[in-house]
């Protein structure tokens, strides 16, 4: 026996014995102390910025709906050998509570958050004769907190925790995303995505350093639990969010509106041009005394400081004589922003997947090309569609 496994500090010695041995390896290896099945998302991006993706930007939230839209109605009845199981279990998923098309639209959310928990709850059917799912209650993905085993699997059925107490920014599970894992860079920070340009950490974090405050068990067998597998084959049960690979151009494409914005400011308002004579006088025309005079210059700032939203401007003086004023049109190139934001947007959808051909009209290609496109696109989404059958 390796002296690794006689080491007190291991809290695995008994599964890697016997019959209970599943693997000698792990999928999350331990980083700073020998302990700690308890395990932080390792996103630097947190799932509050996951969330304010989808509803406030319009393409993504477009294309998460366009895909799960899809994903949904490919999904058909339930099928069995046997016709009156398969009977009975339709007339179950029948009256689940809203519908199944709208549990399968809830599991779906997993795209965005990288996983999904659903508790079910039971209740006794007459008409089947048995136990049925009632309802089932989604979980926010932010109070969500895994616990694994020494191979990195959720635990079963101690393995899904929930924060029904959760303070914003509590970052228990999401910890990295809030930069309070540890020091990076000589910086601590509670803001959210601090460290989102240094990229996501390798693998899950395991940490024995939780708050139990507010955290109760919610049993495995009593969960909808599936996870989106990354690209990257990480056996992460937080899953990976598919805006992860967007980040940087919804980043971008915030910055660029702002200029955009500004831009078209700029091109509305003209910008003055004022001629004054710095060697003429004339009288303070917030003051009743003769001998209070003020330069021109002095006298025509105070007005030019409160232009922007006035339509009336008046000036003291004669203009010409003492002050003149010109206004110079500004003409902003706005296509330069529009063309860098087209293809941003280009950038988002083929990150989510989306056929290019879906939100350019008219000018999306050939018949073939589109044909091949959707065939291409609905392969894709197969494979999702396939985690959400194998869940249900």
């Amino acid at each position: 026996m390796s002296p690794f496994f006689n080491t007190p500090l291991t809290d695995f010695y008994e599964t890697l014995q016997g019959d209970k041995r599943k693997a000698f390896g792990t999928a999350i290896p331990y980083l700073t102390q020998m302990m700690g099945d308890w395990v932080i998302n390792p996103s630097s991006v947190s799932l509050s910025t996951f969330q304010k993706m989808c509803y406030s930007d319009p393409t993504i939230g477009g294309c998460l709906d366009y895909n799960i839209a899809i994903i949904a109605e490919s999904i058909g009845d339930y099928f069995h050998g046997d016709e009156d199981i398969q009977k009975r279990v339709r007339k179950a998923n029948g009256k689940i509570d809203g519908g199944l098309k709208s549990l399968i639209r809830k599991m779906l959310t997993f795209l965005w958050a990288g996983f999904y928990v659903g508790e079910k709850v039971l209740k006794y059917d007459e008409e089947t004769d048995m136990q049925i799912v009632d309802y089932v209650l989604s979980l926010p993905p932010l109070s969500i907190l895994f616990r694994i085993d020494f191979q990195g699997r959720v635990r079963d059925p101690q393995g899904i925790y929930q924060y029904v107490l959760n303070a914003f920014n509590s970052g228990y599970a999401n910890s990295y995303a809030y930069g309070s894992i540890g020091n990076v860079n000589g910086t601590m920070t509670s803001s959210p995505d601090a460290f989102s340009s240094q990229g996501d950490i390798d693998y899950p974090y395991r940490t024995v350093a939780i708050n139990p405050v507010g955290l109760v068990n919610i049993p495995r067998g009593n969960c909808i639990y599936i996870k989106n597998e990354g690209v990257d084959g990480l056996d992460n049960p937080y899953g990976r969010s598919m805006l992860r690979r967007i980040y940087s151009m919804w980043l971008a494409k915030s910055a660029l509106i702002q200029f955009l914005m500004l831009a078209y400011d700029k091109k509305s308002t003209p910008l003055l041009a004022v001629f004054a004579d710095g060697h003429q006088s004339i009288l303070n025309p917030n003051s009743n005394d003769p001998s209070d005079t003020m330069s021109a210059i002095n006298a025509v700032l105070p007005q030019l400081e409160g232009y922007k939203g006035q339509s009336v401007l008046v000036f003291p003086g004669m203009k010409g004589t003492v002050y003149d004023i010109e206004a110079i049109p500004v003409d902003a190139d706005m296509e330069q922003f529009i063309r860098g934001l087209d293809w941003i947007e280009k950038q988002i959808q083929r990150g989510l997947l989306m056929p290019d051909t879906i939100f350019q009209g008219d000018t999306g290609g050939s018949y073939a090309s589109n044909s091949m496109q959707n065939n291409v696109h609905n392969k894709l989404l197969g494979g999702i569609r396939n985690t959400i059958v194998h869940a249900l």
